[in-house]
């Protein structure tokens, strides 16, 4: 299911997940939304499972408004569930391929911007399979100078941590989120997850997105 999303001057794929360039004038953070296919369980095919939750999150917010970013506060904090999810690059080892899971990230404003802090955890594999392991939301900016109808005003906010599958691989994630504030009232944040992940000692490109809202 796509889903003809931010900037739509620029389709970037976002994993079989959300699509966003993020940075610089190319910059589509949720364009062309796809949440990664996967096994055929129950659970994880129904509105309860989590890639059908992800993609009506993902769809409440196609096409997206962007938050005038004078409505954003220079105090206080806003708190944001919903989604974190994108494809590795290296289709040919036996590494699952796509994860889903979820995503809690809270907002700190202040004058110069905002930081980000919050957790993704409870993610699946390719195949529907359970990954143990939590990963670490830190870090970022938000551009209030910055124009979200052509670039990323949220930038590099780190996700990093280990998720372990079902095999025992350990997964290493050093990934960066980029988007921007969704609605009148910053009502959610959604944009790309891009970076890499390693995998006994070798590197593959990580490529995905996430939507979050109040």
């Amino acid at each position: 299911m796509n889903f003809a999303f931010l900037r739509p001057a620029v389709a970037c794929v976002m994993l079989s997940g959300l699509a966003a360039c993020g940075g610089g004038g190319d910059s589509d953070p949720v364009t062309d939304v796809v949440v990664p296919s996967g096994g055929s369980t129950t659970t994880d095919t129904t509105l309860s499972g989590p890639r059908a939750s992800a993609t009506t999150l993902l769809a409440t917010w196609a096409p997206p408004t962007y938050t005038s970013l004078g409505a954003i506060p220079v105090s206080g904090g806003a708190n944001y569930d919903g989604y974190l999810f994108g494809d590795l690059s290296n289709e040919s080892d036996d590494i699952t391929d796509k994860v889903v899971g979820s995503l809690s990230i809270r907002a700190s404003f202040n004058a110069g911007g905002a930081s980000f802090t919050g957790t993704a955890s409870d993610f699946i594999d390719s195949d529907d399979n359970d990954m143990t392991g939590t990963l670490a939301i830190s870090g970022g900016a938000l551009d209030r100078n910055g124009n979200p109808a052509s670039d990323a005003t949220v930038r590099g906010v780190q996700v990093a941590g280990t998720l372990t599958d079902n095999a025992d691989h350990d997964l290493v994630f050093a990934v960066q989120l980029e988007g921007d504030f969704l609605g009148d009232s910053y009502d959610a944040i959604g944009g790309d997850a891009l970076g890499g992940v390693s995998v006994d000692g070798v590197d593959q490109d990580f490529d995905g997105g996430f939507i979050a809202e109040r």
